[in-house]
């Protein structure tokens, strides 16, 4: 049985992808590391009022040690 193939090269589990740029892919992959109680904050609307998705996307490197994006995001 072959995969799908959407006609561009494109399989099925890539389809949600495409459309999205390299570079925004990466700014969505840099902040999926977020500290889970950062995430939790940004899920019940509790996170700091100047914490903005855009910010989140457009921070340039995002310290992988929770207690040091705590610092940076305005947990601390």
């Amino acid at each position: 049985m072959s995969g799908y193939n959407d006609g561009r090269g494109y399989g099925k589990q890539n389809l949600a992808l495409v459309n999205y740029s390299r570079r925004y892919l990466g700014q969505l992959a840099r902040i999926s590391w977020l500290a889970p109680d950062i995430i939790a904050s940004i899920m019940e609307g509790t996170q700091p009022v100047d914490l903005t998705g855009r910010k989140l996307t457009r921070a340039n490197a995002i310290p992988l040690d929770w207690p040091s994006q705590r610092t940076m995001f305005g947990f601390a």
